[in-house]
């Protein structure tokens, strides 16, 4: 075939499907040309009756449900012993005008439940005071190891040993000590037994309707484990397959949750799920009579905004929903059939912040 039968035929060819678009436009019912084309002249009724209008104003979507994770948590308490050597080889002297003490510092760990002191002598004459910040805790003499118990209530985390001889009887003579060594033998609870966390929820607590704590957690000793929120007891019991409850009751905005054992847990997977009740959006009713539903005007929805940006919302009309989408000043469109005869409701929710100053049916 010839090529320029070809370029003739293809704009024949448009032209065509052009009168048939046209075509089937013309002879498409208003109320469907207006769904499809909205800003035709025919669909501006400004002369039609407004059968609704209202200002709903600022609306802002609401989170319905909400999950709070907790970090995991491990608790234990476990009884230890520890060794540490305060000294190594030294001679202390005192005699009536001079003295040579052994002095040192030590350090405790935190929840310690005994300390003793072994001092290894190997040489001694006359007696020897043990001091501990600033208090004689014991007097010992003669050769060997002896043992010597300090008590938990003079002690700090940091802590001053002295050993020095007692004043001799004679002014010419002294007391002295050789000391092989002296160790610290210490019994201690190290302890994690209390975890606390800070929830804030975002939904205002009043709106709560249900939240629920839920946790799985393990036991590894036979002692209870507490739970307590806003210093309030949810549990005190042996809890080795977790826990789930509503705790609605005790939120506020700011929450303390804390989890405490004299034992050893394990606890994962812990999170608060907050719900809140349905925030009642605004509806509006209006009626429309027969004879208007029945003809072919197209009833329209216009609907307009405070300014220009990205808005997103669902309108319902007779619970059916429709989208509406614009970064425009306004948008409309035909409801004719989401509409029934008399009584009508038109609800919005919106999807993003948004202010509708105006909204009309007509």
């Amino acid at each position: 075939m010839d090529k320029r039968g070809y370029a003739v035929s293809a704009p024949i060819v448009a032209v065509g499907i052009g009168i048939l678009i046209l075509t089937y436009l013309y002879f498409l019912p208003l109320n469907d040309k207006c769904n499809l084309i909205p800003g035709l002249p025919s669909c501006e009724q400004s002369s039609a009756e407004t059968l609704f209008s209202a200002n709903p104003g600022i609306l802002v979507p609401q989170e319905v449900s909400k999950r709070y994770s907790i970090p995991s948590t491990e608790l234990f308490r476990i009884n230890d012993l520890e060794l540490a050597t305060i000294f190594n080889e030294i001679k202390v002297e005192r005699g009536w005008f001079y003295s040579n003490a052994g002095d040192a510092e030590f350090s405790l760990n935190e929840g310690a439940k005994e300390a003793k002191l072994f001092i290894v002598i190997g040489d001694a004459k006359g007696s020897l005071n043990v001091v501990v910040n600033g208090r004689t805790v014991s007097r010992i003499s003669g050769e060997g190891v002896r043992e010597v118990n300090i008590p938990i209530g003079i002690t700090e985390k940091t802590n001053s040993l002295k050993l020095v001889p007692t004043v001799p009887f004679m002014p010419w003579s002294s007391n002295r000590y050789g000391i092989a060594k002296v160790t610290l033998k210490e019994r201690y609870t190290k302890t994690t037994n209390k975890a606390t966390y800070n929830i804030e929820i975002k939904q205002d607590p009043n709106d709560v309707v249900r939240g629920m704590l839920n946790f799985n957690s393990e036991c590894l000793s036979t002692d209870n484990l507490i739970v307590t929120l806003n210093d309030n007891e949810l549990i005190d019991d042996i809890v080795c397959s977790g826990m789930k409850r509503d705790i609605k009751e005790y939120l506020k905005k700011n929450n303390t949750m804390t989890f405490m054992t004299e034992g050893n847990y394990i606890i994962n997977s812990a999170y608060l799920d907050i719900t809140i009740k349905d925030n009642v959006w605004p509806t509006y009713y209006f009626d429309i009579s027969s004879s208007r539903l029945k003809s072919n005007v197209p009833i329209m929805l216009n609907l307009y905004f405070n300014e220009t940006g990205s808005k997103e919302l669902s309108v319902y009309l007779n619970g059916i929903s429709i989208s509406a989408q614009t970064s425009k000043m306004d948008w409309k469109t035909t409801i004719n059939k989401f509409l029934v005869e008399r009584q009508n409701s038109i609800m919005f929710v919106p999807r993003t912040d948004v202010t509708i100053s105006k909204a009309e049916v007509k």
